[in-house]
């Protein structure tokens, strides 16, 4: 998925000793996770994991980390993303101005937000509001220290079905047509109507889609770890492979983590 934050904002040094006066934590709010669960005839241990409580440290931010953004009112340009500057316990996170494919977000004081941070192999978000947006002489957000923070379990083994086109680019050779059958945080099902060399230097997946109302794109270094071909009938062949992701970016890891998110709520029949 093409980057989604752009580095053009200055650095401001971490916040997490700083001293934010009276600013308000943020208040409990709305569940950040639709956990209704979903009728589904699939075996109970497909069935997509529910959102349970968590804490801010459970998420193990850092300072420097990309966490996704998305004001309660549709912008250009779908989600945002934000870096972590820092954070005063109980009191405030500190993170950049957020900004997206249409550029940068503004935001006002008191203005609702939904954060998503994907750490591990979990999926966390918290609605909180902004305390205070500073353009001069930096530019950042104040935004309330979480209260209430839900938790989703992405397995290794979970997947969902996309059936994404993507390009298969082996050791810097032009791209070759394929699909992506079905994706994961840690690998994917590859399809491709010509057969690849598995042992090639380096192969990248790359594939583009929209998601969220904004385009993304991502480029994957992959291993192959299973390789089958098969006949679809009248000589036409099938190659399909099963690949597991090298060195996530930490964008990719973003993109992956909201890909599975979405699915997991919105499609979760897709689940294989």
């Amino acid at each position: 998925m093409e980057a989604l934050v752009t580095e053009s904002e200055p650095r401001v040094e971490p916040a997490a000793t700083a001293d934010h006066g009276n600013a308000p934590p943020s208040q409990g709010a709305a569940p950040a996770f639709d956990a209704s669960p979903s009728v589904d005839a699939r075996p109970p241990e497909e069935t997509p994991p529910l959102a349970i409580a968590s804490t801010f440290a459970e998420m193990r931010l850092k300072v420097g980390d990309q966490v996704s953004l998305e004001p309660r009112h549709r912008i250009a340009g779908g989600r945002a993303t934000v870096k972590v500057l820092g954070w005063l316990e109980g009191v405030s996170l500190m993170v950049t101005i957020p900004q997206n494919t249409a550029g940068r977000v503004f935001l006002q004081e008191d203005e609702q937000v939904l954060m998503r941070a994907f750490t591990g192999k979990s999926a966390f978000a918290f609605r909180t509001a902004v305390l205070r947006a500073a353009y001069q002489p930096f530019q950042y957000l104040h935004i309330g220290f979480p209260v209430e923070v839900e938790r989703v379990q992405i397995r290794n083994s979970f997947r969902f079905r996309v059936n994404l086109p993507a390009s298969i680019v082996l050791a810097g050779k032009p791209g070759r047509p394929g699909s992506i059958v079905n994706i994961g945080t840690t690998g994917a099902l590859i399809e491709t109507p010509e057969a690849i060399d598995t042992d090639a230097s380096s192969i990248r997946v790359t594939t583009s889609f929209e998601l969220h109302g904004a385009p993304v794109s991502l480029d994957l270094g992959v291993t192959v770890r299973i390789a089958k071909s098969e006949s679809l009938g009248h000589g036409m062949p099938r190659h399909l492979y099963g690949v597991e992701f090298e060195d996530l970016k930490p964008n990719d890891r973003l993109v992956l983590g909201s890909l599975l998110w979405y699915h997991m709520h919105e499609h979760p029949g897709s689940a294989v």
